[in-house]
């Protein structure tokens, strides 16, 4: 029988259930997609606002992972955040042989400081010796080609960040009462583009156009967020409803006219534009990075110049001056491009692709 270990440092709570989240699909769909296979895991369970207790998860976290890997035998070791959990495989790796799967996420290989460096050049020494490096998307291949030149063309695997799953395939009828409905699904956090999202907010709000914005998910900045709305005194325009349950965006998918993705960070795909086209809802995303690989312009959305909340508000209004044919043509080709993604295309080939692996 075939063992896998799983390590990640992201991993959901019962008091966190969003942290991680697609760690725990990846597991859940080995036992779906893979049943004949024992599934271990090494994760951190939930997120911890104390840095003493996030030292001692971490500490634990790289002794069990150690313990694991030294005294028991693993047809494969799958590593997911790369950059945070990769130093006790590195460790053991020195002392026995390991078949390693990595799977990339963005901030694994744009790292922000010296300690992501650190250990992403522990990851880099193992991956040019793997079979297999799972990428969520071409343009973030590319980008692991530029940093690792040497790695073996054939271990790269474009998997996009497990799919989008059944229940987001969701169509109803949008409403037509003259009010503009708009949403941001992410990280309140620097670079993530919220305060380019308010200020076209209220760019819309002077152009006459009635606006309904929501906001979801939690993040670092949410005070100043606060802050910009009522500097703005859009108040009443917006209303943030905090992190939301994976489960549950669907519905709120639907309720809006138009999905709005205005980051200036190099995304490794983002998932959350593609969930929120199944919905037949047109996205309105940055010119930049992964986003980029599904966004059509003019197709099934839009993009605009990272930052720039003018180009934002100026294709807002483009979508607002359409004929409802034109709407719904451009909700069709959105809902179509989610298609390709769909969660049982895509596990299905990364499983097969896993199976090649350690067999």
């Amino acid at each position: 029988m075939k063992r896998i270990l799983v390590v990640a440092n992201l991993y959901p709570s019962k008091k966190d259930p969003t942290f991680g989240t697609f760690v725990k699909n990846f597991v859940d769909e080995i036992y779906e997609y893979m049943p004949e296979v024992v599934v271990e895991k090494s994760v951190i369970s939930g997120r911890t606002s104390s840095a003493l207790i996030k030292i001692l998860k971490y500490i634990r976290f790289y002794s069990v992972t150690f313990y694991k890997l030294m005294l028991r035998r693993y047809d494969l070791v799958y590593i997911h955040y790369i950059s945070h959990s990769i130093p006790p495989v590195w460790l053991v790796s020195k002392l026995k042989r390991l078949q390693i799967a990595f799977n990339i996420h963005g901030d694994d290989l744009l790292v922000k400081n010296r300690q992501g460096e650190f250990f992403l050049k522990m990851a880099i020494s193992l991956m040019k010796t793997s079979k297999l490096v799972v990428v969520p998307s071409d343009y973030f291949a590319g980008i692991l080609i530029n940093i690792v030149p040497d790695i073996s063309k054939n271990s790269i695997f474009v998997s996009p960040s497990g799919g989008i799953k059944q229940s987001f395939f969701i169509r109803e009828s949008h409403s037509v009462d003259g009010v503009l409905r708009i949403g941001y699904v992410s990280r309140v956090d620097k670079g993530k583009g919220w305060n380019v999202f308010l200020k076209s907010v209220a760019q819309m709000k002077a152009m006459g156009i009635k606006v309904q914005a929501k906001i979801i998910g939690r993040g670092t900045q949410v005070d100043e967020m606060y802050a910009m709305i009522k500097e703005l005194e859009i108040e009443g325009d917006v209303k943030y409803l905090g992190p939301i349950p994976h489960d549950e965006l669907p519905k709120y998918y639907c309720e809006f006219d138009l999905f709005i993705f205005p980051t200036t960070l190099f995304e490794s795909l983002g998932l959350v534009g593609l969930e929120a086209m199944a919905s037949g809802t047109p996205v309105i995303g940055s010119r930049i990075g992964g986003l980029i690989t599904y966004i059509d312009d003019n197709k099934n959305g839009y993009l605009f110049e990272p930052g720039n909340f003018n180009d934002l508000s100026e294709k807002i209004r483009i979508f607002c001056l359409l004929s409802d044919n034109e709407k719904d043509n451009l909700r069709d080709v959105a809902r179509k491009t989610a298609l390709d993604y769909r969660s049982e295309l895509i596990s299905k080939r990364l499983f097969n692709k896993i199976s090649e692996i350690y067999n």
